[in-house]
């Protein structure tokens, strides 16, 4: 698995790696005391993939989120929700967001 954000290769040889299946999607990457916390990828069922930073099971941090269709979102995810300085790209479209505007 190829990583922008962290090296995945050097999580894998870690202790704290692990693997967590879900009903419609498998997350590999640190786990603290079985939930998702550090770097991670879930994978889900319909081609989505999120990579980056998790806290308490959250999606928190720096992160990507990738959709089938080719639209791809980064930027700082807070409590689940992307929050600042997101890049937007997909087939036809490119912009960034800064705490809800685009530029």
């Amino acid at each position: 698995m190829q990583s922008t954000l962290f090296n995945y290769d050097q999580i894998m040889k870690e202790e704290i790696f692990g693997m967590k299946k879900y009903q419609d999607a498998v997350y590999r990457g640190q786990l603290l005391n079985g939930k998702r916390d550090g770097f991670g990828v879930m994978v889900y069922r319909k081609n989505r993939v999120y990579e980056g930073q998790w806290a308490h099971d959250y999606r928190e941090g720096k992160g990507m989120e990738k959709y089938s269709n080719g639209n791809k979102y980064e930027g700082d995810f807070k409590n689940e929700k992307l929050t600042v300085k997101v890049s937007i790209t997909g087939p036809t479209e490119k912009s960034t967001t800064v705490n809800g505007k685009t530029e």
